[in-house]
């Protein structure tokens, strides 16, 4: 009697589901047509008030040089006071949002508890008569741009579902922000580029060469070409040599010859000059003969070095100039993308290793072009907590890597059916960074999480002993893994209960009775077989097995006891057998 009911229950989750994605989706085509970035946050917070049936909701846009939130877009208010206002970012729920950087909520905005609070604040909430309110962070490269809210009236508890869905529209936010700081940028620029045209057309020749390199430009901009078609049309326009690299000095495109002979310290300095004044500095002696510093978002990102026959003409510097404004556009545009790229790759890591629906994200990979069916390798790394973006950033060098950032350091999944090769080539790319790496190969994508747990059993059981630099498999841990529950704290007091009189004897007297003693194990006993493994007389292995007799007890080759001993033993082999290599870079 009672299936009708549930039927239409289902009916309607399914409808408000369809309702949802279907919002979410235009959204998203939204963005690829953002010119009114407030009309398109305003559009943004309207869908969220409706879908998540919100009684007030609004946007608030984080301002850096105060340090404050302020209200950019807002539905259901009744005061009129909530657009425009002003938040301290460390009070109330937005400090909550900011610090963990994930949907946060209050069932009754009057119970905030510890929560830092501000007088002002509680004034214009009271006056809305708001009690529950919702949360959001708007991520974007690695900072909160802002936060959304959804309130409610009457006290309530938002539900895993809210914050999803709040989540979802808070990202298009963030992307919303991001594009308008690059299209803010990029009128900036070509209103510059327009005003500089306009004077040069009263300067004839030079004239019409800036014009056409300011088109040019203008052209791989639209055509969404890189930094390097910037340089080489700046180069072609110039009929000079030049020359970038980024802010530590590295190259970045041109010949290195045009800086080979010019003193370190003086392009540095012109750099720093270049930077503070937003216009070209000379340099003089060498072939250098000008240098303007790449600034994006008021940030120096590198520098852009022109070489020559005597010094650039004013119309030269001026279009150079430019073309370091529009360099720093096209970085900005490339980063924004990456940024975006990283991000969805980030999260179709963890939804391959984590979420119970592994055919979807699997799905969702191969609409990616990754190559699901062929074998991988997911890598467990451990690094320090301040070091784990700088890590990151470096395993996504390696070639179609998936990179997500983890509690303890970071997850890889890399193309390649080789675990020993894997850990070698992960360990290569952290350069100086101390971290642990392990590695286990699985037959497809679809199979990675049960490699990426094998890999992150084996990295706490390395870290419990104490290692804190390695590069190795899974596999040749796994059985100690499986022995001590990952607790290598447990298994180093294993070690050290059944071998500690034998490593201290080794420690103080350089001796090798440890070795001696693995391999009279894998011999079975025989002294004479553990002399042909170790190299070395059979006398000395006679000596040496009454000196492990002498300090393990005479009863150590027992049944039980051999057990323990040969246990310890093959552990302490295998972590003396760990690559801790540390490249340089």
């Amino acid at each position: 009697m009672d299936v009708e009911p549930r039927t239409g229950e289902a009916e309607r989750v399914r409808l408000r589901l369809e309702a949802q994605l279907a919002t979410i989706a235009s959204t998203t085509r939204d963005l690829l047509e953002v010119q009114d970035a407030t009309a398109m946050l305003q559009r943004i917070v309207d869908r969220v008030h409706e879908l998540l049936g919100a009684e007030v909701t609004y946007l608030s846009v984080y301002d850096p040089a105060i340090d404050e939130l302020f209200v950019r877009a807002v539905r259901g208010s009744r005061s009129g006071r909530f657009l425009g206002m002003r938040v301290p970012a460390g009070v109330g729920v937005a400090s909550l949002v900011v610090r963990t950087r994930s949907a946060q909520s209050v069932a009754d905005y009057e119970e905030l508890g510890a929560l830092p609070r501000d007088e002002q604040i509680d004034e214009i909430v009271r006056a809305e008569g708001i009690h529950a309110i919702l949360g959001a962070p708007l991520l974007g490269g690695g900072d909160v741009l802002g936060v959304l809210f959804a309130a409610n009236r009457a006290a309530r508890e938002f539900d895993d579902e809210d914050a999803a869905l709040l989540t979802a529209f808070a990202d298009h936010a963030a992307i919303v922000l991001r594009i308008a700081g690059v299209l803010e940028a990029l009128t900036a620029s070509r209103q510059e580029a327009e005003a500089a045209r306009e004077r040069a057309e009263r300067l004839a020749a030079e004239t019409l060469s800036a014009s056409r390199l300011h088109g040019e430009l203008t052209e791989l901009i639209v055509r969404g070409r890189g930094p390097e078609d910037v340089l080489a049309a700046l180069a072609a326009a110039l009929d000079r040599p030049v020359w970038a690299e980024d802010v530590q000095g590295a190259p970045l495109w041109g010949s290195d010859a045009l800086v080979a002979a010019t003193a370190r310290p003086a392009l540095a300095r012109a750099a720093v000059e270049s930077a503070a004044t937003g216009r070209s500095s000379a340099v003089d002696g060498g072939p250098v003969r000008a240098v303007i510093a790449v600034v994006a978002a008021g940030e120096r990102i590198g520098a852009v070095l022109v070489g020559g026959a005597g010094p650039l003409s004013d119309l030269q510097r001026r279009t150079l100039e430019r073309s370091a404004q529009i360099l720093a556009l096209v970085t900005m545009q490339r980063n924004a993308v990456a940024d975006a790229e990283e991000r969805v790759r980030g999260e179709l890591v963890l939804d391959l290793l984590e979420s119970p629906d592994t055919d979807a994200a699997v799905r969702r990979a191969r609409q990616r072009g990754i190559p699901v069916d062929e074998a991988w390798c997911a890598v467990a790394v451990r690094v320090a907590d301040a070091d784990r973006s700088r890590a990151a950033a470096r395993l996504r060098q390696s070639r179609g890597a998936l990179v997500a950032l983890a509690p303890e350091g970071c997850a890889v999944l890399l193309p390649e059916p080789d675990a020993t090769e894997a850990a070698r080539g992960v360990r290569a790319l952290l350069g100086p960074i101390a971290a642990i790496v392990v590695t286990e190969g699985v037959a497809s994508l679809a199979d990675a999480g049960r490699g990426m747990r094998a890999a992150g059993r084996a990295a706490r059981l390395l870290r419990g002993l104490g290692v804190d630099d390695a590069a190795t498999t899974a596999i040749a841990f796994e059985p100690y893994a499986a022995v001590f529950d990952d607790d290598g704290a447990r298994a180093r007091a294993f070690v050290d209960g059944a071998l500690g009189a034998v490593l201290a004897w080794d420690a103080r007297r350089g001796t090798e009775l440890v070795a001696t003693l693995a391999a009279l194990l894998e011999s079975q006993g025989s002294a004479a077989a553990a002399a042909r493994r170790l190299g070395v007389h059979l006398s000395t292995v006679k000596q040496r097995s009454a000196r492990l007799r002498a300090l393990l007890g005479d009863d150590w080759d027992a049944s039980e006891r051999r057990f323990r001993v040969e246990v310890a033993a093959r552990l302490h082999m295998a972590l003396q057998g760990l690559d801790r290599t540390r490249p340089t870079d």
